[in-house]
């Protein structure tokens, strides 16, 4: 906008000029007449513009000049900024006018300024004028303190004072309170203000600090210009501070057993012994200083000058004799601190204090409940032993199968002990298609071994021993069934057989898992259509029973059941139905004669 201003300017003085130009030129001048062009200029700073003034001389003694005055606004190689000082276009002989001006200069600071006159209609005349203008910002900036109440308070006095030709706008001063490497606690002493030129402040602030000997500083920063974001001046003041180092803070702690040491309760007292108000964060360590990741939060107060509050924690400690170790802080200067500390002994789900038949319910943290007893025989050196359930890990072995939904135990412990060790399992919450078909497993040398000693279906407890840790499983028994062997033939084939026969049915479950295999109920026949078309099969055997019964021959690794037929059944076809208590079922078709 101001480019615009100035060009209208420049262009009515140019009107002016030619005016004056051709008038001149038609009146006849005196011959030899002298012709001369003094010009002076200065600047002055009003608010956020350089104001300049010319004074033009015509010393000529019988010559009127037009007269074109023209300010380079401090770019000497910068044209479209330049502007025309108003004052008028023509000088008389001997006559002495000013001219004037302003801009907004685009530099900070101080800067040289040249005013160029221009007549023409006489003599070509350029004539020149150069100053200094600008902005000469400057601060003073003065700071001293004191110590009070013991050492712990330092109260401090500052002044500023705008020491510049120009108007200073958001100033401020900045206490560091004596840590120039600690941004965080600085704190504005005065401002946001402004400062005319030669104006001034004086201001006082208090702060806290544990540093005894030591240095604090003053910063004072004022913008100007036209863009207060691009200008500033900046200045320091420092002042050496000593406390004595008395404390601000203290702290008290106590530790208290609960539950047969299953958890801890600390409390204590903090005293303010500042002359401020201090706002105060409780951290404790519990018991592993070198341990930082499980520090715990205990408390917060706001605590006045001589005043005290009291706190209290509850927490799960670490397992045997510790010490923990409370520290209160200031919230805004953690460098005032005080700890306390006090000795307890923990015995924490999974704690394993030394001693004979030590009994261990470790905590699963993942299902907030304890699945896993342990019972060890002795312990020589305590630690911490863990139970976890996870759904990941090694296959069962052949003839096994895991639960719903699938469950593996994580054992562990840092206790050091010998002998053996009880290891029960509450499988609560697993289905299993045969509850009594249950095993404990314990995974060694990269294969599964049972351990199982006991099995109570009614508490859903099973236990074994170990005397090692790695991954546990409860398994049941999954029967890997090949088929019927001859004499019966496997669907679709039909048996061909006499009414009221005993009809021996082979079949093997890759294993003796004992007589008790069936499922409550079988095996069972239930008549079914017989099928015209269908491929038959006679019995090639027969034995002679009073009634069906299960075997097992070791020899052969089979187990023979004697299915006692019905003479009724004459001329009617049956299917013989084996479910066997892991769940799964088999069948075989049958067409009986007389």
């Amino acid at each position: 906008m101001r480019i615009v201003h100035f060009t209208v300017q420049m262009f009515r003085a140019s009107i002016l000029l030619f005016v004056g130009l051709l008038f001149l030129l038609l009146s006849p001048l005196p011959a030899r007449a002298a012709v001369g062009l003094d010009v002076s200029t200065s600047c002055t700073i009003s608010a956020n513009f350089i104001r300049v003034s010319a004074v033009l001389s015509n010393s000529s003694d019988t010559a009127t000049l037009a007269i074109g005055v023209v300010d380079d606004a401090g770019t000497p190689g910068v044209s479209v900024d330049d502007f025309v000082l108003t004052g008028p276009g023509f000088l008389s002989p001997g006559a002495k006018a000013s001219y004037g001006g302003a801009f907004q200069p685009g530099v900070c600071g101080q800067f040289t300024n040249t005013v160029t006159v221009t007549s023409t209609n006489v003599a070509l005349i350029i004539t020149q004028s150069v100053s200094v203008c600008g902005f000469d910002a400057a601060l003073a900036v003065s700071k001293s303190c004191n110590v009070v109440s013991n050492g712990t308070l330092i109260s401090f006095v500052g002044t500023v004072t705008n020491a510049g030709n120009v108007a200073l706008n958001f100033v401020t001063a900045t206490d560091d309170h004596g840590t120039p490497g600690n941004p965080n606690d600085d704190t504005i002493a005065f401002g946001p203000a402004t400062l005319q030129p030669g104006a001034g402040a004086v201001f006082g602030a208090n702060y806290i600090t544990s540093s005894g000997l030591h240095t604090n500083t003053l910063t004072a920063t004022g913008y100007y210009g036209p863009n207060l974001t691009n200008c500033f001046v900046q200045e320091q003041a420092s002042a050496i501070c000593d406390t004595t180092g008395v404390p601000l803070l203290s702290i008290s702690e106590m530790c208290t057993s609960l539950s047969n040491g299953t958890f801890t309760l600390i409390s204590g007292t903090i005293s303010n012994l500042s002359a401020v108000t201090l706002a105060t964060v409780i951290r404790a360590d519990h018991g592993t200083p070198a341990q930082p990741n499980d520090d715990f939060f205990v408390g917060a107060a706001v605590i006045l000058p001589g005043q005290g509050a009291n706190y209290s924690k509850v927490f799960v400690p670490i397992c045997g004799l510790f010490t923990n170790t409370v520290t209160v802080t200031v919230s805004n200067n953690p460098s005032i601190f005080a700890q306390a500390s006090c000795a307890s002994v923990g015995n924490p789900p999974g704690c394993t204090p030394t001693g004979t038949n030590v009994m261990v319910r470790p905590i699963d943290l993942g299902i907030a409940s304890n699945v896993v007893s342990l019972v060890f025989s002795d312990v020589i050196e305590s630690g911490d032993s863990t139970g976890t359930t996870t759904n990941a890990g090694p296959l069962p072995p052949s003839g096994f199968r895991l639960g719903f939904p699938v469950r593996y135990y994580d054992i562990g412990t840092t206790a050091l002990f010998t002998g053996k060790v009880s290891v029960c399992v509450d499988y609560t919450g697993i289905n299993y298609t045969n509850e009594n078909a249950l095993g404990l497993f314990h995974f060694v040398n990269n294969s599964w071994v049972e351990i199982s000693s006991s099995l109570d279906t009614n508490a859903n407890i099973i236990c074994g021993e170990t005397s090692s840790f790695s991954p546990f499983a409860v398994f049941e028994v999954a029967y890997v069934f090949a088929g019927f062997y001859s004499p019966v033939d496997n669907p679709p084939v039909i048996n061909t057989a006499k009414a009221g026969s005993a009809i021996p049915v082979k079949f093997s479950l890759n294993g003796n898992y004992g007589l008790d295999i069936f499922a409550t109920g079988y095996p069972k026949s239930d008549k079914i259509n017989c099928q015209s078309n269908a491929s038959e099969d006679a019995l090639e055997e027969t034995v002679t029973t009073g009634g069906s019964s299960l075997t097992y021959d070791a020899t052969t690794q089979r187990y023979q059941y004697v299915w006692k037929t019905d003479k009724s059944w004459s001329g009617t076809c049956r299917r013989l139905i084996i479910r066997l208590n892991d769940g799964s079922e088999h069948t075989a078709d049958f067409k009986f004669t007389k």
